[in-house]
C-alpha cells in the first residue's frame, strides 16, 4: 500500500504477495481471519521511540517476514528496551 490511509483489501493469506500494485511488502496493521471462523490474528507495531519502522514482506503460498527499513545496514536502539 501507498500509506497508512492508502485503501484496505481483502485477500486470501496465501494470494497476500501479490495482492499490492507497490509489491509484496505491506505495513502494520495487518489482520488474518483466522481458519474456520474462528477468530482474528493481527500483527502490528507500537512505541516506536528510537526504533526503526517494521514491514511485512509476503512469501509466495505461506506467510510473511518482518524487515525493517534500514534493511542490513541495521539500526541501533539507544536506552531500555
Amino acid at each position: 500500500m501507498k500509506s497508512y490511509a492508502g485503501d484496505f483489501r481483502s485477500t486470501a493469506f496465501k494470494n497476500l504477495a501479490s495482492v499490492s500494485p507497490q509489491g509484496p511488502v505491506q505495513c502494520p496493521p495487518l489482520l488474518a481471519e483466522l481458519p474456520g471462523g474462528t477468530g482474528f490474528a493481527m500483527i502490528t507495531e507500537a512505541a516506536l521511540a528510537n526504533y526503526s519502522g517494521m514491514r511485512l514482506r509476503a512469501k509466495p503460498g505461506s506467510g510473511v517476514q518482518a524487515d525493517f527499513t534500514e534493511g542490513d545496514n541495521g539500526f541501533s536502539v539507544t536506552g531500555p528496551i
